[in-house]
């Protein structure tokens, strides 16, 4: 499971979504930043490797089990990734390139040899750490830089089936 960050943005902000655009609000807090100001994820990660093998990824590459690759559901294709294994303390670093997971709320799905060297094949799954290496080279130069103070509270608006009248009352 996804460890949680203070949320650093007002209940304001979320009570004005909700009431002048009618959104349903989620409050999201993707990563905590460490005392070096990083940025990590931590959570369960699988893998996958020889049904997948050879098939488009998200990234039009084809899919190699043999290969330091992983999928992530949000973080950009291309960003590189040090992943770490709670159980082990091993590191290896992967290259995201497809998307995934979607079963359960695993946060990261490794390739065969991804997990083979952190030493998770036979369990399946691990509790990991995941800290961005970098971004990819094309999103670099747009991605406003992390900092300590930079805020790492998002809202996600979703449509209600509130009428445009009711909503104007």
């Amino acid at each position: 499971m996804l460890s949680a960050c203070p949320p650093r943005c007002s209940l304001v902000t979320a009570l004005v979504a909700v009431l002048v655009l009618g959104a349903s609000v989620t409050l999201l807090t993707p990563c905590r930043a460490d005392a070096g100001g990083r940025h990590a994820l931590r959570g369960t990660a699988s893998w996958y490797g020889r049904y997948h093998h050879g098939r488009k990824t998200a990234s039009g590459v084809r899919f190699d089990m043999r290969a330091l690759t992983a999928a992530h559901r949000t973080l950009p294709l291309g960003t590189r990734l040090r992943v770490r294994l709670a159980a082990s303390g091993r590191v290896i670093e992967v290259v995201v390139n497809d998307r995934g997971p979607y079963f359960g709320r695993r946060i990261i799905d490794l390739s065969r040899e991804s997990a083979r060297q952190l030493g998770m094949l036979r369990a399946g799954l691990g509790e990991v750490e995941l800290e961005i290496l970098r971004p990819p080279m094309v999103a670099q130069a747009h991605a406003p830089q992390l900092t300590k103070s930079t805020p790492t509270c998002f809202i996600r608006m979703e449509p209600t089936s509130v009428s445009s009248e009711d909503a104007l009352r």
